[in-house]
């Protein structure tokens, strides 16, 4: 999607500047406030830098919430940042679930966080990982942890780790321990949470939790 500079402006906002605050205040809560004031400015900043690169004003949805998220972090804002960077990305996104009565899952994208790199592959993985469960931990305070944690392209990340020539059997191993490290994070979460139960971990793969 590409934003449109065309659009009417809301509440006295340029569009841009209202399409930005939108995303931003999409990921802040109590967890993670931010001023409204933090938040204009913010916004009147990567409006600013839109323009003066991008004459034109037309710029990829991606994009911009790559730059707010990176100016997110540049004023301290890190679990904000993160968690823009991660719904506004598409690596985290909410689900339905049929198979359960139409219970809300929130699934990870794997693909998206599988590096093709030979440097530490695994520990870079996994570190991934673990900041992406604990930045949208939150979505699951108000069940005391009860839900269910979708996870997508567990068969491409498992080939990603163990690299070419690796055997079904190596690969089935493999994606079972990200399955088994989920839930060790989650279940380190819920302690620092206060949850009753820890959200299940489904591989969408195969459908199976």
């Amino acid at each position: 999607m590409i934003f449109d500079p065309n659009n009417v402006p809301m509440e006295g906002a340029t569009p841009l500047a209202a399409e930005i605050i939108a995303e931003i205040q999409a990921v802040s809560s109590a967890d993670a406030p931010l001023d409204g004031e933090k938040i204009r400015e913010i916004a009147r900043a990567v409006e600013h830098y839109v323009w003066e690169n991008m004459p034109d004003g037309m710029v990829a949805s991606h994009h911009l919430v790559l730059l707010s998220s990176r100016a997110l972090a540049a004023v301290g804002a890190g679990l904000q940042a993160r968690r823009l960077l991660l719904f506004g990305s598409g690596i985290v996104r909410p689900a339905v679930w049929e198979a359960v009565g139409q219970a809300m899952i929130w699934v990870v994208d794997l693909k998206q966080i599988t590096l093709s790199t030979d440097a530490c592959l695994e520990l870079v993985f996994f570190e991934g990982l673990r900041i992406v469960i604990e930045a949208i931990a939150e979505v699951w305070d108000e069940s005391g942890g009860s839900g269910v944690l979708g996870l997508r392209h567990v068969s491409l990340a498992a080939a990603g780790l163990v690299g070419p020539g690796g055997s079904r059997k190596t690969l089935a191993a493999v994606a079972r321990e990200i399955k088994t490290v989920c839930r060790q994070i989650l279940e380190h979460v819920a302690g620092e949470r206060g949850w009753n139960t820890t959200p299940l971990v489904m591989n969408l793969d195969l459908r199976e939790v």
